[in-house]
């Protein structure tokens, strides 16, 4: 094999590897734009047949978004625009410390809140049984004393009636005098 041979096969092959490279290269750069450029939608208006002066009812409206790249890509800053960076950015971040600031306090007063809101429901839970242990008590102590009564009420009912004779049925009735006649019976 000759040299001269083999160099021209490497350029050849190096040539075609750029040739790779930069269409290769164009198709990303193509891809790169489609993705900077987001898409939008717009509210349109179709007019169908007569529509007799009245407006045709829009059903779905979407709002549109616009993205714009404030300086444009694959280029080096210059320093007024550095400055223009710097400060959009640390407006940014103002923003953002602004935001997480409030949501702290935000949180912070909800806790303390709810916090509140739990020693009132505790408070008010305490009083609730305190007022129901007094209510028990105080029917437990009515049930005691009806007890007492209706079992002092029956223990004297039970001795009472037992002395009294009319109540079994057995009647003396009033006492008479009891006469014997003379040689109706012997006494022994």
């Amino acid at each position: 094999m000759d040299t001269n041979f083999l160099n021209n096969g490497m350029e050849t092959l190096n040539n075609i590897s750029k040739l790779a490279a930069n269409v290769s290269a164009k198709k990303e750069q193509k891809a790169d734009e489609n993705m900077t450029n987001q898409p939008h939608s717009q509210t349109v208006e179709v007019k169908v047949g007569d529509t007799d002066g009245r407006k045709p009812v829009v059903l779905k409206e979407k709002t549109e978004t616009h993205i714009h790249k404030v300086f444009p890509d694959n280029r080096e800053l210059n320093e007024k625009e550095c400055e223009i960076e710097k400060i959009r950015l640390a407006n940014e971040h103002e923003l953002q410390m602004r935001e997480l600031d409030y949501r702290i306090h935000t949180e912070e007063e909800y806790r303390k809140e709810r916090r509140e809101r739990e020693e009132y429901a505790r408070r008010e839970r305490e009083r609730r049984q305190a007022s129901e242990r007094r209510f028990w008590r105080v029917v437990g102590i009515g049930a005691g004393c009806a007890a007492v009564a209706g079992l002092g009420y029956a223990a004297y009912t039970l001795y009472t009636d037992s002395r009294r004779s009319r109540n079994h049925g057995i009647s003396l009735g009033k006492p008479e005098a009891v006469t014997l006649a003379a040689g109706e019976g012997t006494v022994e």
